[in-house]
């Protein structure tokens, strides 16, 4: 039996070949280069105690918790002559190493390029810069 609505095979033929066309140019070919992501790069060159390590300190609440008369286990942060004074235990506590009590406390720890740019600062003698 023929349906007045039934749809003639060429007229279905010619629908299946566009919708192949259709997804066919929805398709692309991305080339490697493209698809691959520079690497970070941690800068710690130039590495100045007022300009990044400070400012650092200060982000994770470091000095927050550590300055004045007051300050938590009578290690003080909030000046460039107490973190020279602190600097050996401040990087072990920071960098999360085996002995030191990890910091900052119920907090995120720094990632590794803040503790390599404040090694850095140490490291070029610790300047106040």
């Amino acid at each position: 039996m023929f349906h007045s609505n039934a749809m003639p095979g060429s007229a279905r033929l010619i629908i299946v070949l566009c919708l192949c066309l259709g997804l066919l140019s929805s398709c692309t070919f991305d080339k490697e280069e493209d698809l691959l992501v520079a690497p970070v790069t941690c800068d710690t060159s130039n590495v100045s105690f007022t300009a990044d390590v400070f400012p650092l300190l200060n982000s994770y609440g470091c000095v927050g918790c550590h300055q004045g008369i007051s300050a938590s286990a009578g290690v003080r942060l909030d000046s460039h002559e107490e973190v020279v004074k602190w600097q050996v235990r401040m990087i072990g506590s920071i960098a999360h190493e085996a002995g030191f009590s990890r910091m900052p406390k119920g907090g995120g720890k720094m990632n590794d390029c803040e503790i390599d740019q404040i090694r850095a600062w140490i490291n070029l003698g610790s300047p106040d810069n």
